[in-house]
């Protein structure tokens, strides 16, 4: 189990390293800082909603949102 822990670690900050390269050509390929960021977290948001469509997650109730503080 550590190094499974050890590998995740290694891999998240490589994950880092890449996003922070990526963000930067992003940048520079759409000459602006704000559509770079749109596109990022149009991409993000799209996956994020495969990987929940693609494991058939159920969604909180609205009770458990409530409870959020």
């Amino acid at each position: 189990m550590k190094s499974l822990s050890l590998l995740v670690l290694v891999l998240a900050g490589a994950a880092l390293t890449t996003q922070s390269a990526v963000n930067s050509q992003l940048r520079g390929g759409l000459h602006s800082v704000m559509w770079a960021v749109l596109a990022s977290y149009l991409v993000g948001t799209l996956t994020a909603a495969l990987v929940l469509a693609s494991t058939q997650a159920t969604p909180p109730t609205l009770a458990a949102v409530q409870s959020i503080k």
